[in-house]
């Protein structure tokens, strides 16, 4: 049957979902063939997004300097903040490398509509390895902000999902508690997102491998030597497109790796700290 042929997840799919998830953060750059209306209109997203993360860091610092004495509140205000800077220092990272970013996923995208059947073949089981994973560890970042947001639900000592303070009363009105609340909790989903940043470098990197395995089929499947230049030429496409993206990943890499680990520090002293375990259970998974 037509529907036991067709794919679970197709390669449209695959890259739209990623384009998605990271929509929060605004870090997919727009299309060459965007008109300058839509250009402003992703500028102008990227300088929400930043003023919004902005908006809560400030107050965290705050908070951290304010709870100094409480080793818990401290370290979790700690945490929070780090996953503020990441998303900072990875927008920015993206933002610099803009224009290169949008010329290789253009070219990828435009390669996806027109590539050949067994060029999509290979693509395909690309995605058919990977998108499982991709898609668990999008939901598992997304997933990871709920415990926070919901704690003022389950915590009565805590008002919002963070300890931040602000330079102004929070308690004047409903209006003002709901802003607050919605804007931390915008602003956990922004973090999730920010992790998600990851998988949208990857996908470049992963693209850049599934083209240089197509063209050892095609080396392999080839018996003309006058090809031989056109091999070597193609090869060095290939490889300066993967050279391209590796400069960009490598920032990617270790802002993540530094904030997880500081991450990691700050929610085991929430683990081994005297709480009640409701509280210890927002940082175990």
């Amino acid at each position: 049957h037509r529907s036991d042929m067709e794919p679970k997840v197709s390669l449209g799919k695959a890259i739209n979902f990623i384009k998605l998830s990271v929509r929060l953060v605004c870090t997919w750059p727009p299309s060459k063939h965007s008109t300058k209306w839509q250009i402003a209109v992703e500028d102008f997203s990227w300088c929400i997004s930043i003023l919004s993360v902005l908006c809560l860091l400030i107050p965290l610092i705050f908070s951290i300097y304010e709870y100094r004495s409480d080793s818990i509140i401290m370290t979790q205000s700690m945490g929070l903040a780090g996953a503020c800077v990441m998303i900072i220092i990875k927008t920015f990272v993206l933002r610099v490398h803009r224009k290169k970013c949008q010329l290789l996923i253009d070219e990828m995208e435009e390669f996806v509509k027109t590539c050949q059947d067994h060029e999509k073949h290979v693509l395909q089981s690309y995605v058919d390895r990977c998108w499982i994973f991709y898609a668990a560890v999008t939901i598992m970042n997304y997933l990871a902000s709920v415990p926070v947001i919901f704690g003022p639900f389950v915590f009565p000592h805590q008002r919002m999902p963070t300890f931040a303070i602000y330079p102004f009363s929070i308690d004047s009105g409903t209006s003002m508690y709901l802003i607050i609340f919605i804007h931390q909790s915008i602003v956990g989903f922004q973090t999730s997102a920010g992790l998600t940043i990851d998988c949208q470098v990857a996908l470049m990197m992963w693209y850049a491998g599934a083209r240089i395995e197509m063209l050892a089929q095609e080396m392999k499947n080839s018996s003309c030597i006058k090809e031989f230049g056109w091999f070597v030429r193609k090869h060095q496409s290939l490889l300066f497109y993967a050279t391209q993206v590796s400069g960009t990943m490598c920032y990617i890499a270790l802002t993540s790796a530094c904030v997880c680990g500081l991450s990691t520090i700050m929610g085991t002293m929430q683990l081994v700290g005297d709480r009640p375990f409701i509280i210890k259970a927002q940082y175990g998974p």
